[in-house]
């Protein structure tokens, strides 16, 4: 991939909320999608705005405002602008800045009436796969089939809205399947996705957003860079059928996704991730161990036995808090009916292997380590196995995964054996855009 963006000279202002003052920089992009600002030297006002970037130690350092136009009419924005050096030459104040994040708007020679909305993503490896059509319009997933390091920009998802009127919230609803995309291609991936550059490209301009941020490791993919089509389509039929997946199941993937290398970290978040999926998806009758109009009864007499004791008040209410939580499942019974919740298989969990999972998390929490005598990364794939396939079922895929349980493999879920492969539809690469 070639340099997004060439150097550029822009003139514009630098804010922060109080005080204003001219600046002139020069902009570039590399294949990276990493901007670089190389302000030019100013006089003492700029000065005044780089002296003035101390802060007290423990406190957020500040963020200004950038805004700027070049002769050839693009314009670049900012909000999350930070100031990370200051100096004085002979020619003048200087000041370093680098943003969070960062709008670059480009006229189009020739106006593009059907939008596109993409978003490119760091160290992601894919193959040839089909185009999508849908009711936002055509969907393609590109990546490359060689990535050298994490850092490459190297694929993205882009919808085209479909020819004709383009509905007033198309960008809106593109931007949401996008992130429904987004999420379920790091999930086969195996890591998280960094997206370092986002374009729209509608009417008469090309809008690149850039984002500042470091990319992660793939590791444990769920499916074959070879063989993202049946997921791809997975995930986009349970977006337009049934909506997007609950933030929760989300939320679970992301924290076993953790870029750690500590086992004790990669357990804690995995089992984190695990307990978050218990706590928000499983009905509450699932998570109790009598019905709660059984227990209301019982509770009922309890409390007249901790009343009539003769404890003091303090004592008192310890019990009183504890008959509330007598009637929950313990964590392990909770795993246990994740099995019948999502109808998964039993494989690889019989015998005491939930047991064991939740042993080894309370010794992680209350100990600090993992014993000496347990082997935790088997434990490791295990639960991300189990995770897995909550996943799986819930965005409704069947067919051929990859499980890492007892050594890498390829393992079948849901009732569908299987399929051929479907014919592919090659999507070619879409040049970016600056």
């Amino acid at each position: 991939m070639a340099d997004i963006f060439p150097s550029e000279r822009f003139e514009g202002s630098l804010s922060n909320g109080a005080a204003s003052v001219p600046i002139a920089f020069v902009v570039s992009a590399g294949e990276d999608c990493r901007l670089v600002f190389d302000v030019e030297p100013g006089g003492r006002d700029l000065g005044r705005m780089g002296f003035g970037v101390g802060a007290t130690p423990g406190l957020e350092m500040p963020e200004y405002a950038l805004r700027g136009r070049s002769a050839a009419g693009n314009t670049i924005t900012s909000d999350s602008v930070s100031i990370i050096a200051h100096g004085h030459s002979g020619q003048g104040h200087t000041i370093g800045i680098e943003a969070g994040e960062a709008t670059l708007v480009v006229p189009l020679n020739e106006p593009q009436d059907q939008p596109i909305l993409r978003e490119w993503f760091r160290s992601f490896k894919s193959f040839r796969n089909p185009v999508f059509e849908t009711p936002l319009g055509r969907v393609v997933v590109h990546g490359d089939a060689k990535v050298p390091n994490k850092d490459v920009t190297s694929g993205y998802v882009a919808v085209q809205a479909p020819a004709g009127a383009v509905p007033d919230d198309w960008r809106q609803r593109a931007d949401a399947f996008l992130l429904h995309m987004q999420r379920g291609i790091a999930f086969a991936h195996g890591g998280r996705l960094q997206v370092p550059r986002l374009d729209y490209i509608a009417k008469d301009e090309s809008c690149t957003t850039f984002y500042a941020g470091e990319p992660f490791r793939s590791e444990f993919p769920v499916q074959h860079q070879l063989n993202h089509g049946p997921i791809l389509q997975t995930l986009v039929d349970r977006y337009f059928d049934h909506g997007p997946l609950p933030e929760v199941l989300w939320t679970a993937l992301g924290w076993m996704q953790s870029d750690t290398t500590f086992d004790e970290l990669r357990y804690l978040t995995a089992m984190t991730a695990l307990e978050t999926i218990i706590e928000t998806e499983l009905p509450a009758k699932k998570g109790t161990t009598v019905p709660k109009s059984d227990f209301k009864a019982m509770r009922a007499e309890l409390d007249k036995v901790v009343a009539a004791s003769a404890l003091s008040d303090v004592e008192r209410n310890i019990f009183r808090q504890r008959l509330a939580g007598m009637n929950r499942k313990s964590f392990a019974e909770k795993i246990d009916g994740l099995f019948d919740h999502y109808g998964l298989s039993r494989d690889d969990f019989g015998g005491n292997a939930i047991g064991s999972l939740v042993k080894l998390r309370n010794d992680i929490v209350h100990r600090g380590h993992i014993p000496d005598d347990v082997d935790a990364w088997p434990m490791i794939i295990l639960v991300r196995e189990l995770i897995t396939r909550i996943l799986l079922t819930a965005i409704g895929f069947e067919g051929k995964y990859r499980c890492y349980v007892g050594g890498l493999h390829d393992r079948v879920i849901g009732n569908a054996a299987p399929s051929a492969p479907s014919p592919i539809v090659i999507a070619p690469p879409a040049a970016p855009t600056a």
